[in-house]
């Protein structure tokens, strides 16, 4: 994405960029920040789009933030789940909050059982350098204590073939608190039909409560 800005419009390391300038975007290691009054604005890339991502330090929304919810940590939703490896990495289409798709790899498969219920979660690696799995679920609190689009989960990479699944430690994503985040959704196998009553509750009001991906693309 090229940029020309008016003279003195914005500025870059808090000088003014002088004539056009090819972005470096948030799919590279140090992407431009860029500064417009009081707006950042970064350039973001999601498959073949572009788009700008405006951060305002001094927003309402950022300024009236009274935390969020979240369960009393619980011990039982720290669970040690079998690690099954696929034979090598795989590359899965999945959805986005902004109906579009994109395509993510993943390593393998964490799998438990939850009330004689089994599971197979499947992760997500975001850099091919990842030092985390990112688990993207839902579970029956969606949409009710929880946001509709489900929750994100870090878990350190496998040991041993285990894998620890920390609940108490899953969070809204971005499109929790904004319309405009382009936060991957849950594929179909990464919904439980049973609450993980543990992480963090839905905050405030906004968002769909019931957000899925679809079936027939996100596997």
């Amino acid at each position: 994405m090229t940029l020309t800005p008016d003279a003195g419009a914005v500025l870059l390391q808090d000088k003014p960029l002088q004539g056009a300038r090819l972005l470096r975007g948030d799919d590279q290691s140090d992407p431009d920040v860029l500064q417009v009054g009081r707006l950042r604005l970064t350039a973001i890339r999601r498959g073949v789009r572009w788009g700008i991502r405006a951060k305002d330090p001094e927003s309402p929304v950022l300024r009236d933030f009274k935390g969020i919810e979240s369960w009393p940590i619980d011990p039982k939703w720290r669970i040690e789940a079998e690690w099954v490896p696929h034979q090598a990495v795989k590359q899965r289409m999945i959805a986005t909050a902004q109906g579009m798709h994109e395509s993510v790899k993943s390593p393998g498969m964490a799998k438990f059982t939850v009330n004689g219920v089994p599971v197979s979660l499947e992760p997500i690696l975001e850099e091919p350098d990842a030092t985390e799995l990112l688990f993207v679920f839902k579970d029956a609190t969606a949409g009710k204590t929880t946001y509709g689009g489900g929750r994100f989960l870090y878990a350190d990479l496998p040991k041993e073939g285990r894998v620890i699944l920390d609940f108490n430690r899953a969070y809204n994503p971005p499109c929790a608190f904004t319309a405009y985040a382009t936060c991957p959704l849950p594929p179909a196998g990464n919904r439980m039909p049973f609450p993980i009553e543990a992480g963090e509750k839905k905050y405030g009001t906004h968002g769909p409560h019931d957000l899925t991906s679809s079936p027939k693309t996100d596997r």
